[in-house]
């Protein structure tokens, strides 16, 4: 009966593939990596001032990052929503492929129109090479008009976009100046957050 042979094993040359002096980094089970410290919590950079100027107050977002600040003005008492654009992929528009909003305070325009006047506060993000006030004036007809209004506007010329809200019955907001202390901006363009409040009827009138 002839004898079969085992083969020997091969033996696999780390040395072709890991350079010299190499050793493995074992990986640490799944109960470690669940217990390890989580990444720490970045609040959005517009929280801190809206809440220092405004407070907790009830308030709509238009554009920009407004799930993130929708995220942190919640917890700290304010009934914020937030203005969605998208198509959620409901009713005649399932078949379109629609994406489901990234937050449950996200409404859409015929929405907020059946809320129109409830809110304090509009926060809008006005991109460079756009019309700030020719957008708010449609934006108006869906939330009614505001106490207070904060654009986003950087780079936008103060004058020409000041004048106009002036002439609509804005002011620069007063708790501005009592956080900076100094009630007129330096500069002649918009910067990240500009704050205006909706000059009293009394007032306008006198």
């Amino acid at each position: 009966m002839a004898c079969i042979r085992k083969r020997p094993a091969t033996k696999i040359r780390t040395e072709a593939y890991f350079p010299p002096g190499f050793r493995p980094i074992a990986v640490p089970p799944e109960s470690v990596l669940a217990t390890s410290r989580p990444v720490p919590f970045m609040p959005h950079p517009w929280t801190e001032r809206l809440l220092r100027v405004l407070g907790p107050t009830r308030l709509l977002l238009a554009g920009g990052d407004t799930a993130s600040l929708l995220a942190d003005l919640l917890p700290a008492g304010c009934d914020a929503y937030a203005i969605w654009l998208g198509n959620t992929g409901k009713g005649a528009d399932d078949n379109a492929g629609g994406a489901a909003p990234p937050h449950q305070r996200y409404r859409q325009l015929p929405e907020i129109l059946t809320m129109a006047g409830s809110f304090d506060t509009l926060i809008v993000e006005a991109k460079t090479g756009t019309e700030p006030l020719a957008a708010l004036q449609q934006l108006f007809q869906y939330t009614g008009m505001p106490l207070n209004l904060v654009l986003a506007a950087w780079g936008h010329e103060r004058r020409k976009l000041e004048s106009g809200l002036f002439l609509l019955g804005w002011r620069r907001h007063p708790g501005v100046a009592a956080i900076s202390g100094s009630p007129t901006p330096a500069t002649d363009l918009m910067g990240e957050l500009s704050f205006y409040q909706r000059v009293p009827s009394h007032a306008m009138a006198g």
